[in-house]
């Protein structure tokens, strides 16, 4: 029999990503992006095509892109709750504002 402090499940490790290494992320073919605190690798979807408003994303690569999220162009407004749906299989942390270093 398993200890019992074997049987508990670990929370996953959350990897901390910097705007320096999201900026380094900033064109269409490589394209890093945060979203309300959380980063996502949008290159796989640009390049699928499959995005309603085109192309019209990857202009916010490399750099926050929740006002674009929270604000489409367009009479709706907002991204649908399928587009949220969509976004954690292309998540790969959570933003970190730079430490900045001590004088």
């Amino acid at each position: 029999p398993q200890k019992e402090e074997e049987m508990v499940e670990k929370e996953p490790e959350v990897t901390m990503v910097t705007m320096a290494e999201v900026e380094a992320h900033a064109v269409k073919d490589d394209c890093w992006m945060v979203i309300e605190g959380k980063v996502y690798d949008l290159t796989k979807y640009i390049a699928s095509g499959t995005h309603p408003g085109g192309d019209g994303m990857a202009k916010k690569c490399g750099q926050d892109g929740t006002d674009l999220w929270l604000d489409i162009p367009g009479p709706k407004g907002e991204h649908s709750d399928y587009a949220a749906s969509l976004l954690p299989d292309f998540y790969i942390g959570d933003f970190v504002e730079a430490e900045t270093p001590a004088e």
